[in-house]
């Protein structure tokens, strides 16, 4: 109906992007490829534009050691279903292998030139979503990371070439920023 694509159009291009960064939501991604779960769905996340956009956003600012949490901000079911959600809420980081069971290792955040470059080989269902993705990312990344006075990611793995270049991008949007926390990096 024209009321649900007008719904539909004011989400995706007003609120998605707040969604997934607020440090107050716990993001839960579901990585696995549809095709192992059963489904005949042909492309997965890692394939998916949105979800693209949803992981971007979520890993762009969210802080990686939460003293006074007892739950993880980003949490991926897509290696195998832990026993129950809130076992994985409160787990510690887990690794990225197969056999894991779950993945919580934040990335390393992209920045809105590489998220434009990202966005060209992901799947979109319509053809103008890339577009909207594309200028959400920016307009978050330019609200977030220009009024961000600490970013921290201490403890996270030591970053690739390309991980290091996406965060100076992202750092070129830090106006404000007082901290840059890379403790225990590596």
């Amino acid at each position: 109906s024209e009321a649900e694509a007008a719904s539909y159009a004011y989400a995706r291009d007003e609120t998605m992007d707040a969604w997934f960064a607020h440090q107050g939501t716990a993001v839960l991604m579901l990585t696995q490829h549809p095709m192992k779960r059963g489904s005949h769905r042909q492309h997965g996340y890692e394939e998916s534009g949105w979800p693209t956009l949803e992981r971007c956003c979520a890993e762009q600012l969210k802080q990686t050691f939460l003293t006074d949490c007892r739950w993880k901000l980003l949490v991926d079911l897509g290696c195998g279903l832990p026993p129950t959600l809130d076992d994985c809420l409160r787990s510690e980081r887990y690794s990225r292998a197969e056999d894991s069971g779950l993945q919580m290792e934040r990335g390393w955040p992209v920045g809105p030139d590489d998220f434009d470059l990202l966005a060209k080989v992901k799947r979109f269902r319509v053809a103008s979503d890339r577009e909207a993705a594309c200028r959400l990312y920016r307009r978050l990344s330019g609200k977030n990371l220009g009024s961000v006075t600490k970013l921290s990611f201490e403890g996270m793995r030591t970053p690739t070439d390309a991980d290091a270049r996406s965060l100076g991008g992202c750092l070129n949007y830090c106006d404000a920023l007082l901290r840059l926390d890379l403790q225990g990096v590596g």
